[in-house]
């Protein structure tokens, strides 16, 4: 678990059957984690992007001790069976830095409501949605008691849907691409979808917009 209040950070995870295998008593080795997870709460900003999901971890880690390096190497979590690539170093010798890079593929979009449904999504409690789901993030900065790395990702749908349980209006044959970035010192969030393509009605719509420090 670890938890900062300063950043309003929560994470608590618990697993009774980890599994670790690396040569520990050298300085250069790779170790291997696998097994599985339950995370009871992952907040941070003031935000609940998981609590209470079941995840299975599949984690390669070259670790070199003398200058404090971690980096992943063909690594992959499973948050309710949804798969993630994870890739990238952790350097905590002096300033802790994290360089991480995230990727999901062919994620089916009512799973994804079903898996981050808290703070993420709760916007979209009155929709249903289907279609394929693809991103690719970067976890990149600081780590610290005063600092959060900055976070962005490129997303794209394919042949999704997306229906207003309450009036029934229903977006059809969806084709988007976007990129979100999260806030930091010098730049305010902002989330842009670059290519928007639908039906609606039978007509076809397409457009861009982006939203900017919501």
């Amino acid at each position: 678990s670890y938890s900062n209040s300063l950043n309003q950070q929560d994470y608590l995870f618990f697993s009774e059957d980890l599994f670790l295998k690396g040569d520990f008593f050298k300085a250069n080795y790779m170790l291997s984690v696998n097994g599985n997870l339950s995370v009871l709460n992952f907040k941070s900003n003031a935000i609940t992007y998981l609590k209470n999901k079941t995840a299975v971890l599949e984690l390669n880690l070259q670790i070199n001790t003398q200058n404090q390096q971690y980096k992943f190497s063909k690594s992959s979590l499973y948050i309710e069976g949804m798969p993630f690539l994870i890739s990238g170093s952790y350097n905590a010798k002096e300033t802790a830095l994290v360089n991480l890079n995230i990727r999901g593929n062919n994620i089916q979009i009512d799973q994804a409501f079903s898996v981050f449904p808290i703070d993420v999504l709760a916007v979209l409690e009155t929709y249903n949605a289907k279609g394929v789901l693809e991103f690719d993030a970067a976890i990149i900065g600081e780590l610290s008691n005063e600092k959060t790395p900055f976070f962005s990702a490129n997303f794209a749908i394919q042949n999704g849907a997306i229906k207003e349980v309450d009036t029934g209006t229903e977006l059809t044959s969806i084709f988007l691409t976007g990129d979100y970035s999260g806030k930091n010192k010098k730049e305010k969030e902002k989330l842009n979808l670059s290519n928007f393509e639908a039906l609606l009605a039978g007509e076809k719509c397409k457009g861009n917009f982006e939203i900017t420090n919501f």
